[in-house]
């Protein structure tokens, strides 16, 4: 398998321009046309050399065009309704463009399976994850922004979301909280080439052996991501109960002990066990 990292919600590149860092290819896919244009100007090097690749489109179910979500808080696109209903209830302001929508089975039929897999993509996660039912090979780590967290979900969501890993053969797994992430610099070897990094707001961090933390089975990250799905709903912003009675004040009570006002986490799978 290739030294090849797909990055399927390229936003302004944060994640790109680390693992280019790193002496990776990469297929970068981003729907926003206000973003493309600018990624496009800011790897303009790395494109002329092939290093990467930019899909301009958004990953849906179908080929065809869609009407996507584009927010004034960026990273916030989507073609997902639940996703639309959460950043109109937090207040941002938002248009809809027709964009041209791609299936992540042409993606990989084109550009090739990658070693590693990360999906940002507000909501349209689900479709890449089924599209790879339909392949032999399969990247070796992928993360996906988590249903433990997410809008509009609940606790058969989580507990779906890792089954479908594992029917897919993936035996380890990693909850990460990603506020914890922006301003730390690491060195990092374990994946590419040796550096020492500092990540920006919007990075989805290191993967595979570079993580830090405990790799879980099945059974110990299901009740680590049923816990997170509980904490988020009674005192997250993307919680169910989010506006009843106490839950203001539980949010509230989280951020003062945590320092942070909102958490969301990434879900990292591996296929191998004796790596971790």
């Amino acid at each position: 398998m290739r030294r090849l990292v797909y990055d399927l919600g390229m936003h302004c590149g944060e994640d790109t321009a680390f693992y280019l860092r790193r002496g990776f290819e990469v297929v970068g896919v981003e729907a926003n046309p206000r973003l493309v244009g600018m990624l496009r100007e800011t790897f303009a090097s790395e494109l002329r050399t092939g290093q990467l690749r930019i899909v301009g489109k958004a990953i849906n179910a179908h080929r065809g065009r869609a009407r996507f979500r584009v927010s004034d808080v960026s990273v916030w696109g989507t073609l997902t309704e639940a996703f639309a209903q959460r950043n109109d209830a937090a207040g941002a302001a938002a248009e809809e463009v027709e964009v041209e929508c791609v299936t992540f089975d042409d993606v990989l039929r084109e550009h090739g399976m990658p070693y590693y897999l990360k999906m940002d993509i507000e909501g349209a996660e689900t479709c890449c994850l089924d599209a790879l039912h339909g392949f032999l090979d399969r990247p070796r780590y992928v993360s996906v922004e988590s249903c433990a967290t997410s809008p509009g979900c609940g606790f058969a969501d989580t507990l779906r979301e890792l089954r479908t890993l594992r029917a897919l053969g993936y035996r380890m797994f990693r909850y990460r909280n990603q506020t914890t992430l922006p301003g730390r610099t690491v060195d990092l070897a374990g994946e590419g080439a040796p550096i020492r990094h500092t990540f920006t707001a919007h990075s989805s961090g290191p993967f595979g052996r570079d993580l830090d933390g405990r790799w879980r089975g099945l059974a110990g990250a299901a009740a680590t991501g049923l816990l997170l799905r509980a904490i988020d709903d009674v005192c997250g912003q993307n919680g169910r109960w989010r506006g009843r009675r106490g839950t203001y004040r539980m949010g509230r009570l989280r951020a003062r002990l945590t320092g942070r006002p909102e958490h969301w986490y990434d879900l990292h799978a591996s296929l191998a066990e004796h790596d971790m």
